[in-house]
């Protein structure tokens, strides 16, 4: 894996309103997402407790549909095959409200 400079550096924004600067890319990265292979094109931003968050150009290039009741992911592989990736279900519990 060889990390190389931008062109251009420009500034990231998190979830939690912090920015960071965006200055090196990887090229082609090969990782296995739940035990699939892929590959893609990674920004380096030190985000502290991630070690890798896909972006929206790999989500449109895998035709990602996002299903957030039942913790799934549909896209395409590189092979172009339909996948799924579970996530895990937490138990959840029902409670009864009553009001009297």
């Amino acid at each position: 894996m060889n990390k190389e400079v931008h062109t251009e550096s420009w500034l990231g924004h998190s979830t939690t309103s912090t920015k960071k600067r965006v200055r090196h890319l990887v090229r082609a990265c090969r990782f296995v997402l739940n035990g699939l292979p892929t590959l893609a094109h990674l920004n380096v931003l030190l985000l502290g407790s991630y070690s890798m968050l896909l972006g929206m150009d790999w989500l449109y290039l895998h035709m990602n549909k996002l299903d957030c009741y039942d913790k799934a992911i549909e896209f395409l592989n590189d092979n172009g095959e339909q996948r799924i990736l579970q996530g895990r279900k937490k138990a959840t519990s029902v409670r009864m409200v009553t009001v009297m």
